[in-house]
């Protein structure tokens, strides 16, 4: 796993210059109230997503009468490289993210060089939040683990745009629609694919967790525990013999009643389950 061995903060929030050089395996934070704790957590995130984790209002990180913010950091990587990345975001919205001296076009290079999850309160929504908090925390481990992810994902969402916008249309024949659908049956099944290798691999590294739990514990390693991964078209019934391009067929009138895509894998979601029961 990458390790943050130097980081340095400008004007974020009341973090008007702060340099540090983190362990590489334990770090705590202690200060008073409104000493900035909160503030280099921030900052750490900026580094490796380019955006908070408490606000997207991004003008009020940066710090009162300055005119941006600055944040840099060295990675240590597994391979023994170091990257050097930054982030610059100024107020008026102007973003410069720089790699190793060179400009770089977008956020998610920030995100493979800096693989960061955020625990807090708000990681209880992977029990009793919506499919969208499981997808994005479980897909953010599919975007570290399969590279190739991200392209493929980009791909189709761009090809759901153009299908939604042909269904909102006032006259449509499906053949219109069936080139578009032949892409997403395809793209559908590689992000399928990915997400159930990672699925795979996630399930067997929580095996190996319950059965190292501490003595206190070992009744919830008894538990049947499982991790579960619904693809988002139909898996149940008669449909589930059907293909997901042949069931986009079938699902033709209803979409365009709808004016969008009512399958595919944007409505995936992850099943977590204890003795056989929904964890919520």
């Amino acid at each position: 796993m990458p390790k943050l061995t130097q980081l340095s903060v400008r004007q974020v929030r009341n973090l008007e210059s702060v340099d540090i050089q983190p362990h590489p395996k334990l770090n705590i934070i202690t200060g008073a109230n409104g000493a900035g704790k909160s503030s280099l957590l921030e900052s750490i995130n900026l580094l490796a997503h380019g955006r908070s984790f408490r606000t997207h209002k991004y003008r009020s990180v940066i710090s009162q009468h300055a005119d941006g913010l600055l944040v840099r950091g060295d990675i240590h990587a597994e391979s023994g490289e170091e990257d050097k990345v930054g982030l610059q975001r100024k107020r008026n919205g102007e973003t410069l993210i720089r790699l190793n001296g060179k400009n770089v076009p977008g956020a998610s290079t920030l995100a493979r060089t800096t693989p960061l999850l955020v625990v807090n309160a708000d990681t209880f929504r992977l029990l009793d939040g919506s499919p969208k908090d499981r997808r994005k925390f479980f897909d953010w481990l599919v975007f570290h683990v399969k590279h190739d992810f991200q392209s493929a994902w980009s791909q189709l969402i761009k090809c759901y745009k153009q299908r939604n916008t042909l269904l909102r249309r006032d006259k449509i024949a499906y053949s219109e629609l069936e080139p578009w659908d032949r892409e997403i049956d395809r793209l559908s099944g590689l992000i399928d694919s990915y997400r159930n290798e990672v699925m795979a691999s996630l399930r067997s590294e929580l095996a190996q967790l319950l059965v190292g739990l501490p003595e206190q514990y070992q009744a919830l390693a008894s538990d049947d525990i499982e991790l579960g991964f619904r693809n988002g078209w139909r898996q149940s019934g008669d449909e589930a013999k059907l293909s997901y391009f042949e069931q986009l067929q079938h699902a033709f009138a209803k979409d365009k009643a709808y004016g969008y895509s009512t399958l595919g894998p944007q409505k995936a979601d992850m099943i977590i389950r204890q003795n056989k029961v929904l964890a919520v």
